[in-house]
Formats: C-alpha cells, sequence, structure tokens
C-alpha cells in the first residue's frame, strides 16, 4: 500500500492475513506469513496516517483466519489454520504445501486493545467469509477445515488443499 510517496511496511502478516476497520484509529491487520517467511501471531494497526504499530495478537499464529467489525466497533476474529507448532520447510508457501496444517474453530473479540476468547464456532475453518448483517450477527461461511501439504522436493507447489477439505455450510 502507498499514498503518495509514502511507502507501508506491515510490522505483522503479509500474506493469508486478515484486515477489518478499527472505528476512530484505523486499520487492523492480523496473523498471515511475514516477511521473514514466519507464521505471524501478533497485529498491525494502520493509522490515518498510514503509520503501522503493533497491537497484540490473539495468542496463536493464525493463517486465513477471518475478521469482522462488529455494530459496537469491536472486532471479531475467527478460525484460521493454527500454525503455532508448524514449521518452514522451504519457505513461506513451502511450509504450506508440504506440512498438514488443520484449521481452529476459534473465535476472539478484539477491545480496549486486547483480544477475548469467544466460545468456539460449531467447525473449524480457515479462508472462509465473515460477513456482519443487518441485525447484528455475524454469517459465517465456507472455507476449508485445513491444508494437507503434498509437496516434494520437485514440487514444492502441490496441492494445499484436497476439495473434500471444502466446506459446503454457514
Amino acid at each position: 500500500v502507498s499514498e503518495g510517496s509514502t511507502d507501508l511496511l506491515l510490522s505483522s502478516g503479509t500474506a493469508m492475513h486478515a484486515g477489518a476497520n478499527l472505528p476512530g484509529e484505523g486499520v487492523l491487520v492480523c496473523g498471515g506469513i511475514g516477511y521473514a517467511e514466519d507464521f505471524i501471531d501478533d497485529c498491525t494497526l494502520i493509522d490515518s496516517t498510514y503509520a503501522p504499530s503493533s497491537r497484540p495478537g490473539p495468542g496463536k499464529a493464525l493463517v486465513a483466519p477471518a475478521m469482522t467489525t462488529l455494530d459496537d466497533g469491536r472486532i471479531l476474529l475467527t478460525g484460521g489454520l493454527d500454525a503455532s507448532s508448524s514449521s518452514f520447510n522451504d519457505g513461506a508457501l513451502g511450509s504450506l504445501y508440504y506440512n498438514t496444517i488443520d484449521a481452529v474453530s476459534d473465535a476472539y473479540v478484539y477491545e480496549g486493545g486486547s483480544w477475548r476468547a469467544l466460545a468456539s464456532m460449531n467447525i473449524d475453518r480457515a479462508w472462509h467469509s465473515a460477513v456482519l448483517l443487518p441485525d447484528g450477527q455475524v454469517l459465517i461461511a465456507g472455507g476449508v477445515t485445513g491444508v494437507i501439504g503434498t509437496g516434494t522436493d520437485s514440487d514444492a507447489f502441490g496441492v494445499m488443499f484436497h476439495p473434500s477439505e471444502a466446506i459446503a455450510c454457514a
């Protein structure tokens, strides 16, 4: 992202992260895979001047979670691949192609500068959608239950998940 001649470098995830508007403060970006080819367990707040500042994460490294701004200004973070116990084999994306990483059913709310765990969702999921409905509820739909590494030394770009891992429910 750039504004005029000012380039923005995130201090947290730059691929497969999630972001949501934090009213009056900026955009909160959490999780994903960082520049140093590591899984990110914290967040970055980008304010209206495009200045990034570090914020706490929910307590684990999540890849491909979903975030939604609620009516009251809090942020809901749901699911993601739990990369907390995973390590890199062949660079950032290589790790997803070589390792099996499960999705989680975790849900957190960001309020007052910190995360609070909520009751879990019914299904583990990552790469899903989370949409705020007019009545204030959040619809969580789709996604996958995890990634199954199928890469080999000669094929670092194997299939990340089989269609059977896809979730066809909300």
